[in-house]
């Protein structure tokens, strides 16, 4: 099975929302860019601040969800009566769009046609134009702001029918090679992607729960210029609902994570949540559901994209 990032003494510190938050957090190898490279790469956002850039590539981002997308990944969970138990949740791409800091004619080399709906998946270089939710009567400052968006995609199908998430972007290798050999450091900041989590069983089997049916859904950047290795891992915990937690988990693990990047979520909304189990009274976590809502909501009107899961958790929520 594959395991959360923290260890099992910091579960119990936890709430079990903050618990699943903490389990489903991707962890990514860094690799390190110097700054004298970084202007070959784009002049459009910049690291001046830096020596030194972190990124990761998107290969291996998806193999981070390899064993997930087989088994589950575990989150511990503290029933009412007391009694712990550990729930899996498999992770389905819900939805993500990939802005490069390179124009089409940089990044092609990609196949005619696509196995999945076109209302589903869509491409666009420099041509981005062309699709009416990103005209602009001055298109400049538009692409200067997000880049060049080269894949975007979104599941509008039941559940029942989807694949896992390492499952779905081996569906598009075919026609999208780039899904592979693109670094967070060649997206813009515009970049992201959502992940759908839905609960396949839990151990032991014995407790039913009718809260453990909750699905939930997150959203992570995927640009270097949002991300920091995981031994700095620091928030403002003013500005950021999971900062203590994130923070007391990173001093915990400092040897474990000295080479690789957390991708924690700045967004949630979730479907099926009844009761208390996800909102412990002693806890912030009722405010934590409303601000990483509220912070997935602003971020797709910033980008002006119509999320279905998002609009469909929200809407039967």
């Amino acid at each position: 099975m594959s395991k959360p990032y923290y260890s099992s003494s910091q579960s119990n510190k936890w709430s079990n929302l903050e618990n699943f938050l903490h389990s489903v957090v991707p962890v990514v190898p860094s690799n390190v860019l110097p700054q004298s490279h970084i202007e070959d790469i784009t002049n459009i956002w910049l690291f001046d601040d830096k020596d030194t850039v972190e990124y990761f590539k998107l290969e291996d981002l998806w193999r981070s969800f390899e064993e997930w997308s087989a088994y589950g990944v575990g989150t511990p969970i503290v029933l009412d009566h007391g009694k712990s138990i550990v729930q899996y949740y498999v992770p389905y791409l819900s939805a993500i769009q990939i802005y490069s800091t390179k124009t089409r004619t940089a990044v092609r080399n990609l196949g005619a046609n696509v196995n999945a709906s076109k209302k589903d998946i869509e491409f666009f270089g420099d041509d981005i134009l062309a699709n009416t939710s990103f005209k602009d009567e001055n298109p400049c400052p538009r692409i200067n702001r997000l880049g060049y968006l080269y894949f975007q995609y979104h599941d509008t199908s039941s559940p029942y029918w989807r694949v896992p998430l390492a499952d779905k972007i081996m569906d598009f290798m075919p026609n999208y090679p780039r899904l592979l050999s693109l670094r967070s450091v060649d997206l813009s900041p515009a970049s992201w992607m959502s992940i759908a989590w839905y609960p396949i069983y839990h151990i032991p089997t014995k407790w039913y729960v009718k809260d453990l049916a909750t699905c939930f859904l997150t959203y992570h950047t995927l640009s270097s210029c949002f991300q920091d290795s995981a031994r700095d891992y620091d928030y403002d915990h003013q500005k950021d609902v999971r900062a203590t937690q994130i923070s007391e988990a990173m001093e915990e693990n400092k040897e474990k994570f000295h080479s690789q990047i957390v991708l924690p979520s700045f967004g949630l909304t979730t479907y099926k949540m009844q009761g208390d189990l996800w909102k412990n009274k002693n806890t912030s976590d009722e405010k934590k559901l409303v601000d990483l809502e509220s912070a997935a909501d602003s971020w797709l009107k910033q980008l002006d994209f119509y999320h279905h899961d998002f609009s469909f958790f929200k809407r039967n929520s």
